[in-house]
């Protein structure tokens, strides 16, 4: 499908420049009203999507974030994005939860074997389940990959204060993990 994208045109892509303007400035009002002004085309095109899931969930629309989400997962599947923002979106959605944030997910295991932050998203929503062996896995492997790509410190330093671990950490002594690496060898019983 990826194929039947238009690129954005001259006016298209000025607007969605000054949303992210907006955002960036923290504005939701005024980007929100940028986004507004894309052409229906434009408004199904992968980087408009993105910029609307940002841009709701700064004001925790989820429900919103959720149909954006599904919207941009049949139009670019092939973006990790797509992924993480749909099960994030409903990991915020009271009625769904992590539950549901780590089944929509856990496809994407396959689809993108390199994307560190999918395994890290799966082990935070692992942890909040209280499935800490399949956390600890998940974690490992995204460490892996981080160390992989030369982001080892800073995935660290952010997984040592992501929330949705504590109930992890409760457990595992954090610093004797990220220490000894607890590296797992291979993906076998992850997929």
């Amino acid at each position: 499908m990826n194929e039947e994208f238009l690129t954005l045109g001259e006016e298209d892509a000025k607007h969605l420049r000054a949303a992210s303007g907006w955002l960036g400035l923290r504005n939701v009002k005024e980007a929100l009203a940028e986004l507004e002004q894309i052409s229906s085309a434009g408004k199904m095109q992968p980087e408009i999507l993105e910029l609307r899931w940002s841009v709701y969930s700064k004001i925790g629309k989820w429900e919103i974030c959720a149909e954006i989400a599904a919207l941009l997962l049949e139009a670019a599947p092939y973006r990790p994005f797509a992924w993480l923002q749909r099960a994030h979106a409903l990991r915020c959605l009271p009625e769904k939860g992590a539950q549901a944030a780590f089944e929509a997910l856990f496809p994407a295991l396959r689809n993108f074997p390199e994307e560190y932050i999918i395994p890290f998203n799966l082990a935070c929503y692992a942890s909040q389940l209280g499935r800490f062996d399949d956390a600890n896995k998940y974690l490992s492997v995204a460490l892996k990959l981080a160390i992989a790509q030369g982001e080892g410190e800073y995935f660290t330093k952010v997984a040592q204060k992501e929330p949705d671990l504590e109930p992890l950490w409760e457990r595992v002594d954090r610093q004797k993990f990220f220490r000894e690496g607890m590296v797992i060898k291979e993906w076998k019983g992850l997929r």
